[in-house]
């Protein structure tokens, strides 16, 4: 018995990942590890509690959040939407492993209009859309790492409205 408890700490080990190997691996593998390995911690008291504790590190997850929205104009804001406020960022989820924060799930939105429709109308002389423009919203979901790196994933859309 004490043999196969042995065995099992073992192995255990084998599939254990410690920060620094996962800073190492590919952002696939990273976005497979926290998927199938690390727990996401959803609760909004718990993710507020960290954001108030690493300023530095929220302001640089912002900071991927605004470049991901920069990216929109060569993208979704060629079709037939156009922004209607500024982007924020917001933390969804802390993944953790071990009692340890390995990286998060984050999502940058803006609200938006829908310019195309007939009943869409646009002022020439100020440049806005004014009435009657379905209102919504683009947003993006992305993960960074525990030091505010993006880690690139085809596991959710790049943007939508």
């Amino acid at each position: 018995m004490k043999l196969l408890f042995i065995l099992f700490l073992l192995c255990s080990n084998l599939y254990a990942t410690s920060i620094e190997q996962f800073l190492k691996m590919t952002d696939e593998n990273k976005i497979d590890f926290l998927i199938n390995k690390a727990s996401p911690i959803e609760d909004d008291t718990a993710i507020a509690s960290f954001t108030k504790k690493f300023p530095n590190l929220i302001m640089k997850i912002s900071n991927v959040g605004a470049e991901l929205a920069n990216i929109w104009g060569d993208t979704i804001l060629e079709g037939p939407y156009g922004l209607n406020g500024d982007p924020t960022t917001t933390i969804n989820s802390i993944y953790t492993y071990q009692g340890k924060v390995y990286a998060f799930f984050a999502q940058v939105r803006a609200p938006a209009l829908f310019v195309e429709g007939e009943e869409c109308r646009f002022n020439e002389e100020t440049g806005d859309y004014i009435d009657g423009c379905p209102e919504g919203e683009i947003y993006q979901n992305f993960y960074v790492d525990l030091r505010g790196v993006h880690i690139e994933s085809d596991d959710y859309p790049e943007e939508d409205f």
